[in-house]
């Protein structure tokens, strides 16, 4: 099961179970949701722009793409690249961003 660099996966268990038709699977053991109640230390309040997408925010931001999956979940997003212009997003500091990517 392939997990690129700084997917949100990367570095998070998995575990093979062989399934009824005797075939190997694997599965990865998934981190839980952040919710906004979690947030701790400093945050800022962002406005989308016309035509941007998350990770883009979160290199304008972080200087580094990888958060944008942090952004979603913090943010409720049910499509994360689906943003419209003026829509808010709350946008924790790096040290949190850092502690729950991890």
């Amino acid at each position: 099961m392939p997990i690129f660099i700084g997917s949100r996966y990367a570095g998070l268990p998995i575990t093979t179970i062989r399934n009824y038709e005797g075939e190997l699977k694997q599965y990865i053991h998934l981190r839980e949701a952040i919710r906004q109640v979690e947030i701790t230390g400093d945050y800022t309040l962002y406005t989308v722009q016309m035509g941007e997408v998350l990770d883009q925010i979160a290199y304008q931001k972080y200087k580094e793409e990888r958060f944008w999956w942090m952004l979603a979940e913090i943010n409720e997003l049910v499509y994360p690249f689906s943003l419209y212009a003026g829509q808010s997003l709350i946008i924790p500091s790096r040290r949190f961003a850092e502690r729950v990517t991890a």
